[in-house]
């Protein structure tokens, strides 16, 4: 018997999926795969303006992707849905 999924849950994996294909994405989070960041040390690391990065990490944290956490006066991120984990595992490996 074929394998099928609903279409909720297709559109949620393709959703992922696009929200994972920028470049700019991917940069954080494979920083954040080493540890938990702070906004400030992503810009600085990437060489990116606060602005640009900021932005993604709304969109990754707004779709689940990312958690954050204020630290006194930062806001510190990590990655969240362990299915980013796997698919950045994945592609780096290739």
């Amino acid at each position: 018997m074929p394998y099928k999924k609903t279409s909720g849950s297709l559109e949620k994996e393709a959703d992922l999926l696009k929200t994972l294909g920028h470049p700019t994405r991917l940069q954080i989070l494979r920083l954040l795969l080493e540890e938990e960041q702070c906004v400030k040390n992503i810009w600085e690391r990437l060489g990116l303006n606060q602005a640009n990065v900021s932005q993604h990490l709304t969109m990754m944290r707004y779709k689940g992707i990312l958690s954050a956490e204020r630290k006194g006066g930062r806001m510190c991120y990590s990655i969240k849905d362990k299915r980013a984990l796997q698919i950045l595992k994945t592609i780096q490996s290739g």
